[in-house]
């Protein structure tokens, strides 16, 4: 199985709303008493490539897990390059990328 078990309890934040939907790398933040995951959509761990969202993760509770999309603002509008760039970059790459534009 690839993806991580969810916690056993649950509590849905904002369940049966809408949100909106980002032109970014979809991924899956897991916090649990080690630290922070991140998985893409296919399962695989992409911590490496996106430490800034995984450091900004450790500031919520141990059994958390949020699904959503990483994106990386620039000039006030969502970069598409900027998001790919980073998603096909090695982790030596990504932390120089993260330090020019962070992601959210």
């Amino acid at each position: 199985m690839l993806w991580p078990k969810p916690p056993r309890r649950c509590r849905l934040v904002g369940a049966g709303g809408t949100s909106r939907n980002f032109d970014g790398h979809r991924a899956v933040l897991v916090r649990d008493s080690d630290g922070v995951r991140l998985f893409s959509r296919s399962g695989r761990d992409v911590t490496a490539v996106w430490l800034d969202v995984a450091l900004a993760g450790m500031a919520l509770r141990p059994g958390t897990t949020v699904d959503g999309e990483l994106v990386i603002w620039r000039g006030g509008a969502l970069d598409w390059g900027a998001v790919q760039s980073r998603a096909a970059s090695t982790p030596a790459r990504a932390r120089t990328l993260a330090a020019e534009l962070p992601a959210s």
